[in-house]
């Protein structure tokens, strides 16, 4: 019998991602106040500059400076 626990599927699903070609990267070098922090707190659920970006690259007609900072 096959036990599934929480640390087999992500390991699983990590590595599914990384091999299509998606960066992997430890989560509390990534934790609010690190340098590698994209978010002010655990709160802010959506990565707003990475939504910016992806808006950018689908969109790239869309005028520089309609995605605001706020």
């Amino acid at each position: 019998m096959l036990i599934l626990n929480e640390s087999f599927v992500e390991d699983a699903a990590l590595t599914w991602l990384g091999e299509l070609g998606y960066t992997i990267g430890h989560g509390p070098h990534m934790a609010p106040g690190e340098l590698m922090a994209e978010r002010d707190s655990f709160s802010d659920v959506v990565l707003m500059g990475r939504l910016r970006e992806a808006i950018r690259r689908l969109y790239p007609a869309i005028a520089e400076g309609t995605c605001s900072t706020a």
